[in-house]
Order: structure tokens, then sequence, then C-alpha cells
């Protein structure tokens, strides 16, 4: 989600799945505040400058099952579960 650059034209509302994402895992984290997995895997999306400002929002967010739309290259827009 933001260590490969394409997935921001791949994804069509990468902001918003970008950000769900970054919650969930805020969440889950703060669950289990002695497990340093989640601070190792942490470091990784925070090199990115919009995952590093919106993580220090201390936003969370539940898990939610969605639609991610896709702007595929060749196959135009897609729209999957």
């Amino acid at each position: 989600m933001f260590r490969w650059p394409p997935a921001r034209a791949l994804l069509a509302d990468w902001e918003y799945d970008a950000r769900a994402l970054l919650g969930q895992f805020r969440s889950r984290a703060a669950r289990r505040p002695h497990d340093s997995r989640f601070a190792e895997l942490a470091g990784e999306p925070l090199t990115d400058r919009d995952a590093a400002r919106w993580y220090a929002h201390r936003e969370t967010a539940a898990f939610q099952p969605s639609v991610r739309r896709f702007h595929h290259p060749t196959a135009g827009e897609l729209h999957l579960c």
C-alpha cells in the first residue's frame, strides 16, 4: 500500500483505503502494546510521508469488509470484494 508506488494510481480510493488500513493496524497494535512485532512492522510504512503524517494523528479503525476499486491499465475499472 505504501511501499509500492503504483498502488496510488491503481487503487481508485487509495487515500481512503490507505488511511483505513493504517487505522486498522494501529487498532490491532494498541491491543498488544508489548508485542514488538507491531513496532517492527510500523517502521516500514512510516517511511512514507503520508503514512507517517496519518499515523501521528493516532486514528484507529475497526476492520470492515469493503469493495476495493481499481484502475487497471488494460481491464479498466474493477470492483473487488
